[in-house]
Order: C-alpha cells, then structure tokens, then sequence
C-alpha cells in the first residue's frame, strides 16, 4: 500500500511540474488503481516513459533555478555598478582652477593663523617644534672638540625642555643627552641648547656647557 501511495504522490508530482497532462495522469493513475476505462494505446504510459518524463523534468527546473540565479547576480552586478557610477560622481571635483586656487589659498590662511596663534602659547609652541629639534641635532654634535655620543634612549626625546628666546618669535629648545669627550678622554655631560625662529622654522645659534638639567 505504502508503494502504491508513493506512486501516486509521484504521478501528482509530476502533473504539477507540467511533465504529465491530465488525461496523462488520469490513464497512469488508473493503471496503478487497477480501474477504468483503458486508455487509447496513443496515451498509454509505461513505466519508462515516466521516469524518463521524470528527469526532463527535473532538468527543466534546474535550468530555470539557473537561469534565475544568473538573473539575481546580474541584478547584483547593476547594482554594484551603479553605485561607483554615484559614488564617483559624488566624489568628482567640478570646481573651476580659479575656485581650487581660491581654496588652496584660504587653506594656507586658516593653518598660518592657527599657526600664529599657536606661537602665542609656550607649551602649544614648544610641542610644535619638538618636530623640527632636527635640525639641531648635527649642529650640537659639532660643538665637540673631540668626541661625542648620546645618552638618550629610543623613545626618550632629545630636546626635553624648551623656553622663550624672545616670546612669540624665538623658542629655545633644551636637552642633557649627549656628552662630549675632553681632551684626557673622560666623557662629560653637557647641557645643550638651540634657539629656532618660528617662522622661518630655521636654526639660529646652539650652545652647550657642561651640566645636567
């Protein structure tokens, strides 16, 4: 009985896939009930053609499953498309040379004002130049008449302390990592410092005597 009913299950199966016509289905089901009128030999199924039937069927469907998979992922690709075609839109410069140099021009004003209000507070001026303590570094290892090394570790800053040389215009930086070696050999601690114009970011005079901070 359970055979029969998963027949019947299949032969429903494949009407609604559109495998089997009603007059199809109705002659295959009759055959497995046993009853009926016989159907015309023209519209007879066998076994066989069933199943071949079958997998035309499943092959029908496997190729609308893929058919509707490479719609959603061409759907997915336009989309994808569309948006880099926005977005570089959006992100596309349509100011005229006249407006980039008007802006580039304002921009330079904006940062020389933050700039020189910055140069008004000592701790704002002296982080400012710790950028530029560069350039002092060679000049105040050529202040050693014979030899000279660095005391100072790797994350350890050089120039640790800084002043006014004259406020607002001149900030001296100041360190006490490097010694220098005198003329007996021994190696002396030096205090050392630089004075660097804040406008020009450029050095203007070092010194160094011997000491700790």
């Amino acid at each position: 009985m359970a055979d029969l009913t998963d027949e019947l299950a299949a032969l429903a199966s494949l009407k609604e896939s559109g495998a089997l016509t009603e007059e199809e289905f109705a002659a295959a089901k009759a055959k497995l009930l046993g009853g009926g009128a016989d159907p015309a030999p023209a519209e007879q199924l066998t076994d066989k053609e069933i199943k071949r039937r079958a997998k035309l069927a499943e092959k029908a469907a496997a190729k609308e499953r893929r058919t509707e998979q490479s719609k959603r992922t061409l759907g997915g690709c336009l989309v994808i498309i569309v948006l880099f075609v926005i977005i570089g839109f959006m992100m596309k410069d349509n100011r005229t040379p006249e407006e980039k140099a008007a802006e580039a021009k304002a921009s330079k004003a904006r940062e020389a004002a933050q700039e020189a209000e910055c140069f008004k507070d000592l701790q704002c001026a002296g982080r400012k130049m710790a950028a530029e303590s560069w350039v002092c570094i060679t000049p105040t290892e050529k202040m050693a008449r014979n030899s000279h090394k660095w005391t100072d570790g790797t994350l350890e800053p050089k120039f640790s302390h800084f002043r006014w040389k004259i406020k607002g215009k001149v900030l001296t930086l100041i360190g006490d990592k490097i010694q220098y070696q005198n003329a007996f050999g021994a190696w002396i601690n030096h205090v050392y410092e630089c004075d660097i114009d804040l406008k020009t970011k450029s050095l203007l005079d070092v010194r160094a005597q011997p000491g700790r901070l």
